[in-house]
C-alpha cells in the first residue's frame, strides 16, 4: 500500500504506523481507526499514512462495495491527536 501511496502523492509515507486519528473530515470532527468502520464512508479502514511534516494524512479503506484495491483519501495535514500502533 505505501509504494502506492509514494507513487500517487510524490513522496514516500513516513515510518509511523498510525492506529488512530482524531481529525475533521469535511465539517466533522470525527476518529478514523485501522480495523473499523470509516466514520465518514463506511467500508474497513486498511491503513492511515503520515505523509510528513506540513503533508496530510492518507486514509486507505475497503468500500463495503468489495473493490479489490480500497480506495485512498487525502485528509488535511493536522490532527487533534495520533495514537500509533505499539512498537
Amino acid at each position: 500500500m505505501s509504494g502506492v501511496i509514494e507513487l500517487e502523492i510524490g513522496r514516500r509515507p513516513s515510518a509511523r504506523r498510525i492506529l488512530r486519528l482524531w481529525t475533521r473530515r469535511g465539517n466533522t470532527d470525527c476518529v478514523t481507526e485501522v480495523g473499523v468502520s470509516d466514520p465518514m464512508r463506511g467500508g474497513t479502514v486498511l491503513a492511515i499514512f503520515d505523509m510528513g511534516p506540513q503533508q496530510p494524512f492518507v486514509v486507505w479503506w475497503q468500500p463495503e462495495s468489495g473493490r479489490p484495491d480500497g480506495v485512498r483519501e487525502i485528509l488535511g495535514c493536522s490532527a487533534y491527536a495520533v495514537l500509533e500502533f505499539d512498537s
